[in-house]
């Protein structure tokens, strides 16, 4: 089933309905769809790993594993190939927010990853005496790089006690500069990316339990990558002390249409598409430090992998900077 823009839009609004019917006060700092105040800097440190044994091909399916037959026309031998591929990361980095004003702020992310892709699987030929000979195979990739150098601000437009309303854009600056992502012999696994310009509108809904937000943003991508659209939701407690659970959804939706797209594990995605739902919690330690771990999983997609995703971090809030 491939992921539509219509069938985007309708899965996401009852999403989005589901979340607002659950209810409608302080925000933590952390709360999307809420600049900092002024003078406060939000700094966090965090480190994930995620993992995927299997991929949406671009219709949507989920492939687990691929055998191939290789026998030529005409050929009498018979080849054939059965491949599992296992794609698995860790990431680390710095993520951060200082209130400029009491309606801009600025916003900084740098993502650190390894990034291995196991090839585990079997050739097997026919032989003359109709026996079968076998080969295993066993093919290591990795990579580490930044993923890339964001920046980027957030600037409240509308503010109530039932509504607060952003502008938000962003820069995505990648860690090199080689072109293009297709078909370069120096990226045998992966690539650099390339410039991402990410804009769209916030919205933050304070309640009695805690908050609602939303995203919808829109990603200008460079190269060959094609242009995205991103949809996030979720729903927050902050009826403990110190301590704050939410719940999230995540949407993007590729701009460009998948005729002809075949996932290939070992090079940079072009185009993708894909639901996750995860849930994070975060507790203050102290006054100023707190600790925070979220998990997100991939529930289904188009030319995409199919992650789960776990993420820990430790981080300070600041006033008066």
């Amino acid at each position: 089933m491939v992921l539509t823009p219509a069938s985007i839009f309708h899965r996401v609004l009852h999403a989005v309905l589901w979340i607002v019917l659950v209810g409608y006060v302080g925000v933590p700092a952390f709360a999307g769809g809420w600049p900092q105040p002024e003078g406060r800097l939000y700094l966090k440190a965090y480190g994930g790993v995620y993992s995927a044994a299997s991929y949406y091909d671009a219709n949507g399916d989920l492939i687990a594993d691929n055998k191939a037959t290789l026998t030529e026309p005409g050929d009498t031998v018979q080849r054939v190939v059965m491949m599992t591929e296992e794609f698995d990361g860790l990431v680390g980095g710095i993520y951060g927010e200082y209130g400029l004003t009491p309606d801009l702020t600025l916003v900084l992310d740098i993502p650190i990853g390894h990034i291995t892709l196991r090839r585990k699987g079997q050739y097997s030929e026919q032989l003359p005496d109709d026996n079968f000979r076998s080969y295993r195979i066993d093919t290591l990739f990795a990579l580490t790089a930044p993923a890339y150098y964001g920046i980027g601000a957030r600037y409240q437009i509308g503010a109530s006690e039932k509504l607060h309303t952003n502008l938000t854009a962003s820069l995505y600056i990648p860690p090199g500069f080689s072109t293009p992502i297709l078909n370069n012999p120096d990226d045998e696994f992966l690539s650099d990316g390339a410039f991402q310009v990410r804009a769209g509108i916030e919205l933050g809904i304070p309640s009695s339990f805690g908050w609602v937000a939303f995203h919808a943003l829109y990603n200008w991508r460079g190269e060959e990558l094609q242009d995205e659209a991103l949809f996030h939701a979720e729903l927050g407690f902050n009826k403990v002390e110190n301590a704050f659970f939410k719940f999230h959804m995540d949407v993007l939706q590729s701009m460009s249409s998948f005729d002809g797209v075949e996932f290939t594990p070992s090079k940079t995605l072009l185009q993708e598409n894909y639901v996750s739902a995860g849930a994070s919690f975060t507790m203050f330690l102290s006054a100023a430090w707190f600790a925070d771990v979220d998990y997100s999983v991939r529930i289904f997609g188009a030319n995409t992998w199919n992650l789960s995703t776990v993420v820990v971090g430790t981080g300070i809030v600041l006033d008066n900077l």
